[in-house]
């Protein structure tokens, strides 16, 4: 029997080519995915329904895309992720609101996007169970540490 361990899917794929396929495939079988790839493809945009159904992922790799928006909400359904890799995209501004559910998160790579300052609040305060976290950038410009507060765990700054 298949097994949610037994499904990784890896590739670049265009915004059409992963709409059908999410549309043919991944629907049915979504709820097995543990890992989603989805690295240097074209993506620009997180909607707030494109991980309604995988509920079962543990790991998220959107990494070395163009990502310039995510919405507050996208996250909200992957309670069980504990790796997050949004690194090199074009993210300008980081929210609080995208954590907000990631109670399992362990690993979080912010490294290489646009963003200028770590938001409003303490961002990174939602996730209790964080050990590991990359954040910076050359458009970084400071970090306070009220910022960080509350959050103790092993961190690097790139």
């Amino acid at each position: 029997a298949l097994q949610g361990s037994d499904i990784h899917l890896r590739g670049h794929y265009t915004a059409t080519v992963l709409s059908k396929f999410k549309e043919n495939v991944l629907i049915s079988a979504s709820k097995l995915i543990t890992e989603l790839d989805l690295s240097f493809n074209a993506l620009e945009t997180i909607m707030k329904d494109d991980f309604l159904s995988y509920a079962a992922l543990r790991a998220l790799f959107v990494n070395n895309n163009r990502i310039k928006t995510i919405h507050e909400d996208a996250f909200h359904p992957l309670i069980d992720l504990e790796k997050l890799d949004l690194s090199s995209n074009q993210l300008e501004t980081l929210s609080s609101g995208w954590f907000q559910n990631l109670i399992s998160l362990h690993y979080l790579n912010l490294l290489g996007n646009k963003y200028s300052t770590l938001g409003q609040g303490n961002l990174f305060l939602p996730l209790r169970s964080l050990k590991t976290l990359h954040f910076g950038g050359p458009f970084l410009q400071s970090v306070t540490g009220r910022k960080l507060s509350g959050w103790s765990r092993s961190s690097s700054r790139g």
